[in-house]
């Protein structure tokens, strides 16, 4: 009897094995986890790489069908339909509505697009100077001011883009608030270059990408040097494919941003997002006028091309295809991918 009592006992793992197991389960993990990240975060960028060649094939279509690109923004213009200027003083009579909404069409996104194609005069050449005052409604713009929190006027500006969102990143959160680039910014002041929307309200539709104007958007008129490196996008432009003479292949058309300062502050020593771009939004350029404020504001850091992919952005080129491009790239070869036809062509690094 006590033989077989003896033959039915039960044997257990003792605390030192399940430690041992406990912590072999926990290596695996830290094993593991990183490179699921690494998995998940390759996936995400593949589908930012795609948001990218999407826009970049609207833009050609576009072009087929117009033979040209679509403007930056149908931005202020002077009574002599002069639009390369640097004070943006006439946001009164211009429906300043950017290119992601001319590519809407292309892009399976007519039913948003209709209401600004009904309600909203897209004519390029038309300066809205002189408008009746019985006719004004049709031409305003559809934000109210230029300066501090205004309200959007149509209720298309509010939805939500998935296309014009990277998977990596959430414009909708941790932010102060939005921005409208209107053309170059040359000036800290709201009313010149820019509209800054307050508050962090997230009833705009917001996107991680937008074209690039140049160096500067080629609204200097007093420096040749600056207009030299004018980009494809920009206030009206018409930019056609022979007009990029450097090269297709070697031009910028579409950029990543976030609205995060991209490097530290002289003065405040801030880091993290500042503002969310809307997609109504003109094009970046590559350098701000003032290199005083490129090095020791915090500000200029917050409107740059930028990425969450770490190290990397993903870039579209002039010729369709996507490229991803190093954050530490020279910025004298990033300046001269953003001219179209500045003569000193720049081929991406290997």
């Amino acid at each position: 009897m006590k033989n077989a009592l003896r033959g039915t006992a039960r044997t257990g793992f003792t605390l030192v094995e399940l430690l041992v197991v406990i912590a072999i389960i926990g290596i695996l993990v830290g094993l593991l986890l990183p490179a699921v990240q690494a998995a998940r975060e390759a996936a995400r960028r593949m589908q930012c790489q795609n948001n990218v060649k999407q826009l970049s094939l609207a833009s050609h279509n576009f072009e087929s069908a117009y033979k040209r690109f679509p403007p930056g923004i149908i931005g202020p213009a002077e009574q002599n339909k002069n639009t390369d200027f640097r004070w943006w003083n006439d946001f009164t009579n211009s429906p300043n509505i950017g290119h992601l909404v001319f590519l809407m069409p292309y892009m399976e996104m007519s039913a948003i697009y209709q209401p600004f194609s009904d309600n909203r005069e897209l004519n390029i050449d038309k300066t809205y100077h002189g408008v009746t005052s019985a006719l004004r409604g049709r031409y305003t713009p559809w934000w109210s001011t230029a300066n501090g929190a205004v309200n959007v006027r149509s209720p298309g500006s509010q939805y939500r883009i998935p296309a014009f969102l990277c998977p990596s990143d959430d414009p909708y959160k941790n932010t102060r608030g939005e921005i409208i680039m209107t053309g170059t910014w040359t000036n800290p002041s709201p009313a010149i270059g820019h509209l800054r929307f307050g508050g962090g309200s997230t009833q705009y539709g917001r996107t991680n990408y937008v074209g690039c104007t140049g160096r500067l958007g080629g609204h200097i008129k007093s420096s040749a040097f600056y207009a030299r490196y004018n980009g494809i996008f920009g206030n009206r432009t018409k930019t056609t494919f022979g007009q990029i003479s450097d090269g297709t292949s070697n031009t910028l058309l579409f950029g990543e941003v976030t609205g995060q300062y991209t490097d530290w502050d002289a003065f405040n020593r801030r880091i993290g997002r500042e503002r969310s771009f809307l997609w109504h939004h003109n094009g970046l350029p590559t350098e701000l006028h003032d290199p005083w404020y490129e090095q020791n504001t915090s500000w200029a850091h917050a409107y740059r091309f930028s990425s969450m992919h770490t190290g990397v952005g993903n870039w579209g080129m002039g010729d369709g295809s996507v490229q991803t491009i190093s954050n530490n790239i020279d910025f004298d070869v990033l300046v001269r991918l953003s001219g179209k036809s500045d003569g000193q062509q720049a081929s991406l690094p290997d």
